[in-house]
């Protein structure tokens, strides 16, 4: 399958006009590789991702984040830094014929992107969003339940250790308005309290917005980047063979999760 016409396959799930401005979605590396057979499909790009890659002779990667959000000016694998990585990340993929496109906001944003298919996980109804003020969905649990029940649905949903989470409210408190954004979505939480939502549900909240929310009286579990975004492979995946039968597309099996313990 041409190159061209699996990214028109990947802009059709992820329009690039849904992307957020400070994004850097779409082709990330491209290494000459006109014809495509296989494509992997990961969160993260890794060291260990390319090496998949590379030993499953995957002629292209799809990932969720992309190498770098900014420009970069040059690449050099002896370079300070993060921009360091990123050179040896795009040397690695250039010497082994293997294209790179990431579809960030882009698919978040996407009708059937990482948000709504956390929605359909948890179960919500009435699911609305994105909006302007509000990046991310919003809707209503099968049923009222505690907080302490809402965060037992979420660990099995999102199939992460409870012991991953972390929750701001009262164990007891009656939750039926849900507010979720896959990612870092902690910048919404006030959006979310406008909306006379009952929980949000995001990760990498900081500090002062925990604090924000429990002052303001929303429950918050922040169930992490990784754990609200690992579910990116296999919905993008799914989606992409729909479109591409005669494509092979596999689901990175690597954990991209760089938290061990």
């Amino acid at each position: 399958m041409k190159y061209k016409d699996i990214v028109g396959a990947i802009e059709k799930i992820a329009p690039p006009s849904l992307a957020e401005e400070w994004d850097n979605c779409g082709t990330q590396v491209f290494a000459g590789e006109e014809e495509v057979s296989s494509v992997l499909v990961c969160l993260e790009v890794t060291d260990e991702v390319i090496a998949e890659a590379i030993s499953g002779k995957y002629h292209m990667i799809v990932s969720h984040h992309p190498l770098i959000f900014g420009g970069i000016d040059s690449v050099d694998i002896n370079a300070y830094g993060h921009y360091a990585v990123v050179g040896r990340y795009i040397t690695k993929l250039i010497d082994n014929d293997i294209c790179l496109y990431s579809a960030h906001t882009s698919f978040d944003n996407a009708p059937e992107g990482n948000n709504t298919y956390m929605a359909k996980l948890l179960g919500l109804t009435d699911t609305e969003g994105p909006s302007e003020n509000m990046m991310g969905t919003i809707g209503r649990l099968p049923r009222e339940m505690t907080l302490a029940e809402t965060c037992d649905l979420i660990v099995k949903a999102l199939d992460i250790p409870k012991e991953h989470i972390r929750v701001v409210g009262k164990p007891d408190k009656i939750i039926g308005t849900v507010a979720l954004c896959t990612g870092a979505g902690g910048d919404f939480i006030e959006s979310a309290v406008a909306y006379g939502c009952d929980i949000m549900i995001t990760g990498d909240v900081k500090f002062n917005q925990a604090h924000y929310a429990k002052a303001a009286g929303i429950a918050l579990v922040d169930a992490g980047h990784y754990g609200t975004e690992k579910i990116f492979a296999e919905n993008f995946a799914d989606q992409l063979r729909k479109l591409c039968p005669e494509l092979q597309v596999v689901e990175s099996v690597v954990n991209a999760n760089p938290y061990m313990v």
